[in-house]
């Protein structure tokens, strides 16, 4: 019998820290994984190519971020994949054959992606994968909002 395979997509890049809604979304994975004996890959995706010197790269980030998954006993790997974000996370879970995707959505004013966010959105549109879409509250989004980069540009997660 195939183990379930959970593909769990975060932003990483842009943020000082974890966030809050990054924080929810590992909770939720590990509550999944738990339930279904199920491996959980974790993606994060460099669009940008930047590093800023002094603050964790993206790879430290994500190492600590993948703590609780080991301390939790769930088998789990991260990997960065790098372009943009909605192609990579598509084509790593069509390639680990996921059998579910957890994602952030969000707010935004454009009108194309006012509920869920340009990344979520095609994602819901073109991935075959059963996908759990996790809303940030309007506190985790404004605490995320102050936790940008100030070389990065502000583009809601997704």
């Amino acid at each position: 019998m195939k183990t379930p395979r959970i593909v769990l997509a975060v932003a990483l890049e842009r943020f000082v820290d974890l966030t809050p809604v990054a924080l929810r979304l590992r909770e939720v994975a590990i509550e999944q994984a738990r339930k279904r004996s199920a491996f959980v890959d974790v993606v994060t995706v460099e669009c940008f190519f930047y590093k800023v010197n002094g603050l964790e790269t993206t790879e430290e980030k994500l190492t600590r971020f993948m703590e609780p998954f080991r301390e939790s006993g769930i088998q789990a790997q991260g990997h960065v994949l790098y372009g943009k974000p909605s192609d990579r996370i598509k084509e790593f879970s069509e390639k680990v054959n996921a059998d579910s995707l957890i994602i952030a959505s969000h707010s935004t004013p454009c009108p194309a992606n006012t509920f869920l966010g340009s990344t979520a959105a095609a994602l819901m549109k073109h991935s075959p994968h059963l996908l759990w879409i996790v809303r940030p509250t309007k506190r985790e989004t404004e605490k995320s909002r102050r936790m940008i980069l100030d070389a990065h540009p502000f583009i809601p997660y997704g």
